[in-house]
């Protein structure tokens, strides 16, 4: 007897239909189905689930190398996730590593110095050799000055702004307000 409103008992026999589908599709029992794989595989985008059902359909792939490419896939999108939710959480510190710009060069050493005295974890991404990063953290910022302090999307400033907001007192909490934590 299976209680209707029970929780627990839905989805227990939701696995086991799951393992019964994923047994039938291993061993090739049944044709693949994109609404079969997406049950199986819920966070995999539905167009890769209808090129791989359409792979093995046609014998291109073996079921077991799509099972195992598939379960690699979800994998690899839980790590990606977890990482963005990490980095959200996080400051990135933009810097250069050229000595051209002196001012520049020195307020990126001065600013990463201030974050390990306040123990604050960082993570240094070097522009000197990407422009395209720099240009579009330009307009997202406002201003051509490096260092740039951001904590996920939201720009926190440059190494004068963040100096200032440490001499007020009001560093760590700004980088609360914008998500550090």
């Amino acid at each position: 007897f299976v209680h209707s409103g029970s929780i627990k008992t839905s989805t227990f026999f939701l696995l086991i239909y799951c393992k019964f589908v994923s047994c039938k599709f291993l061993f090739g029992l049944m044709s693949t189905t994109v609404a079969e794989l997406g049950a199986l595989f819920p966070t995999v985008e539905p167009g890769i689930l209808a090129d791989i059902a359409h792979a093995v359909d046609n014998q291109l792939v073996s079921r077991e190398k799509a099972m195992n490419t598939l379960a690699e896939m979800e994998t690899g999108q839980d790590v990606a996730r977890s990482a963005a939710a990490v980095a959200a959480q996080e400051c990135t510190v933009y810097v250069t590593s050229l000595g051209c710009v002196r001012k520049h060069f020195d307020d990126s050493n001065r600013l990463k110095q201030l974050f390990d005295i306040l123990k604050v974890r960082y993570s240094e991404v070097d522009l000197s050799e990407n422009r395209w990063l720099r240009r579009k953290l330009s307009k997202s910022s406002g201003t051509d000055l490096l260092p740039l302090v951001f904590v996920g999307e939201t720009f926190v400033g440059t190494y004068e702004q963040v100096q200032e907001l440490h001499d007020d007192g009001k560093l760590l909490q700004r980088l609360s307000e914008a998500g550090y934590g």
